[in-house]
C-alpha cells in the first residue's frame, strides 16, 4: 500500500510542469507588491531575519497549491532572482535599441519592483558625511543564505555589473559565431572547388588515354 502510495505521489510530481504558470507569476508579483521591502531584497522598516523567513515560506506554500510548478522556497527564491535579472537585462537591450520589442505590463510590473527606491536627500547626506556612501548596499543580505546558501545575495550595483557582463558575453558568442559562419562557407567553396578540379579530370583523362591508343 505504502509503494502504491509513493508511486501516486511521484506520478503527480513528474505531471506537473517545470517552469512556473503565468498564475504562478502574477502570484509572486502580487505578493511582492504588497511587500516591496521583500521585492527589493532589504531588510528595512522592521523586517527580521526570522519575518523575512516567513514571508517566503508562505509564498512558496501558496505557489505550491496553485497549477503550475512546484519548488522548494530555495527554488522560488532562485526563480524570482533570475526573473528579475532576465528582465532587467531585456529593458536594458530594449533601452539600448538592440531588441525591438517592448515589455508586457506583468513584465513591466517585475522591472518595477526590481529597481531600489532612491534614498531621500537626507539620508544622502548623513551617508557623504560619514564617508558611508555604501551602507545601503551593504545593508541588503543574502536570502538563499537564510535557506543553507552560501552565494551572496546580489546588490543593486552588482546587478549591473552581472547585466554588462552578459551583455559583452552574448555579444562575444555572436563574434564567435560569425566566425565559425565564414569558416563554414570557405570550407563549403573549397570543397566545391575540389568537386569541379575531380570531375574535369575525370573527363579529361579518358579522352587522353583513348588518345595514346591510337598512335600505339
Amino acid at each position: 500500500m505504502a509503494e502504491l502510495l509513493s508511486e501516486a505521489e511521484n506520478s503527480e510530481n513528474t505531471s506537473r510542469q517545470s517552469r512556473p504558470s503565468l498564475t504562478q507569476v502574477r502570484a509572486i508579483v502580487q505578493f511582492m507588491e504588497k511587500n516591496p521591502d521583500l521585492a527589493h531584497k532589504r531588510f528595512r522598516n522592521g523586517i527580521g531575519h526570522e519575518k523575512f523567513k516567513n514571508f517566503w515560506i508562505e509564498l512558496s506554500n501558496n505557489l505550491n497549491t496553485m497549477n503550475g510548478a512546484m519548488k522548494s522556497t530555495k527554488g522560488w527564491i532562485k526563480f524570482w532572482s533570475d526573473k528579475r535579472r532576465s528582465l532587467l537585462m531585456k529593458q536594458r537591450q530594449i533601452n539600448s535599441g538592440k531588441v525591438n520589442e517592448r515589455l508586457s505590463p506583468l513584465e513591466q510590473r517585475i522591472v518595477t519592483l526590481s529597481i531600489p527606491e532612491k534614498p531621500t536627500k537626507r539620508r544622502t547626506l548623513k551617508t557623504e558625511i560619514n564617508g558611508d556612501a555604501d551602507s545601503h548596499d551593504n545593508a541588503s543580505d543574502m536570502e538563499e543564505k537564510e535557506f543553507g546558501a552560501d552565494n551572496r545575495i546580489v546588490s543593486t550595483e552588482s546587478d549591473d555589473r552581472f547585466l554588462n557582463m552578459m551583455e559583452k558575453l552574448a555579444l562575444a558568442v555572436d563574434k564567435i559565431a560569425s566566425t565559425f559562419e565564414a569558416i563554414s562557407a570557405s570550407v563549403y567553396d573549397v570543397r566545391n572547388a575540389i568537386i569541379g578540379i575531380d570531375y574535369t579530370m575525370k573527363r579529361c583523362f579518358p579522352q587522353a588515354h583513348r588518345q595514346n591508343n591510337i598512335f600505339s
